[in-house]
């Protein structure tokens, strides 16, 4: 079995000639599919139009129109934008294609990761971004420094947030040109959020086009898209810099606030007996005091086994106890740092 290849919400399964969205196939043509696949697989660059016509039209003279008409037919299925016209070149892909090997091919790179393990970084404490280089969906060369400089500019910008941690350019940039998984860049980077974009120009107007990624979900948070007049390409890029970043930073605090407001708690009776087992803790580190918040917490926890807040009163009083002389009995530190690491462990899951 040969790769597949994955897009937004669309798989492509060559060996069975299969085009899915959300699981079900999508009715496509042989030509149209044959041409889908002919584009993944020179992803990433320009195909002009004889070239196509050749192979997907093998030993055969035909006409472009049935190329155009092909053209149509993916556009239809799977939007307008899946497929760009380079004026005076050819088409490729408006997309970037996730290829996911065969399972004797994931098993190998399995073993390989396991010799050679690439280390996975924890998310900060305060939301963190990369700004991935954006795409140069034209195909001229000159365009890449207005690019390229629109995604540092990008990145400068985010970086003046003190609540964002942002990623550097150098690092963003070892992920240009690779089709890489936005939650394995997140993974590899140690970020919760991933920006992604493209730039394309057509006579004097160019239109960028960003989106912000939740990379723990893959949702997307955010998207925009900027119609801007070329003439300077530098206030041209000040400008979509400064909509980008302005539109940007409220929506990352917007989607943290959402993301930790959704956790919400199964049984109010078991989460107002954690808030009162919190306040009694907090307002006095007594042996009394540890014992009544002990107390319901664990009875909140008999109603929500699942209440993050519950579990991190359970740890907090076992931290103090052994904090503090004379909470622990002799010999006993050992098995209370095992309960309080347990109920730590339990509350960073639960939340």
């Amino acid at each position: 079995m040969t790769s597949r290849y994955q897009f937004g919400p669309f798989e492509v399964v060559p060996d069975l000639r299969q085009v899915l969205a959300h699981g079900a196939e999508l009715p496509l043509g042989g030509k149209a599919f044959d041409l889908l696949v002919c584009l993944l697989r020179h992803a990433g660059r320009v195909m002009p139009k004889n070239e196509l016509l050749a192979l997907v039209w093998p030993g055969l003279v035909v006409e472009e129109n049935n190329l155009s008409v092909q053209i149509v037919a993916l556009r239809k299925q799977l939007g307008f934008d899946a497929i760009m016209t380079v004026t005076g070149h050819g088409f490729r892909l408006g997309f970037v294609a996730l290829e996911v090997p065969d399972a004797a091919a994931r098993l190998k790179a399995a073993n390989v990761s396991a010799a050679v393990s690439v280390p996975i970084l924890a998310l900060p404490h305060k939301p963190s971004i990369v700004v991935l280089p954006f795409v140069n969906m034209d195909d001229e060369a000159g365009h890449d420094h207005f690019v390229d400089g629109l995604t540092e500019d990008i990145t400068t910008e985010l970086a003046r947030f003190h609540n964002l941690f942002v990623i550097s350019r150098h690092s963003a940039f070892s992920y240009k040109g690779k089709l890489v998984d936005v939650r394995a860049i997140a993974r590899e980077l140690g970020v919760h959020y991933l920006l992604e974009g493209s730039v394309r120009s057509t006579g004097s107007r160019i239109r960028v086009t960003a989106q912000l990624i939740d990379a723990t979900s893959g949702n997307h948070v955010w998207a925009e898209r900027y119609d801007r007049e070329l003439g300077d390409i530098f206030e041209v890029q000040e400008e979509v810099t400064r909509a980008i970043v302005a539109a940007l930073e409220p929506q990352i605090r917007l989607s943290d606030y959402q993301r930790v407001r959704s956790v919400r708690p199964a049984n109010l009776n078991a989460y107002g007996l954690a808030l009162r087992g919190s306040a009694i803790l907090y307002t006095d580190y007594s042996v009394a005091s540890c014992d009544a918040a002990l107390q319901l917490a664990q009875e909140a926890l008999a109603l929500d086994a699942s209440l993050g807040l519950a579990w991190r009163t359970v740890a907090s009083v076992w931290f103090l106890r052994i904090g503090h002389s004379g909470l622990v009995a002799a010999g006993q530190t050992a098995p209370a740092s095992q309960y309080g690491l347990h109920a730590a462990e339990q509350a960073i899951h639960r939340d």
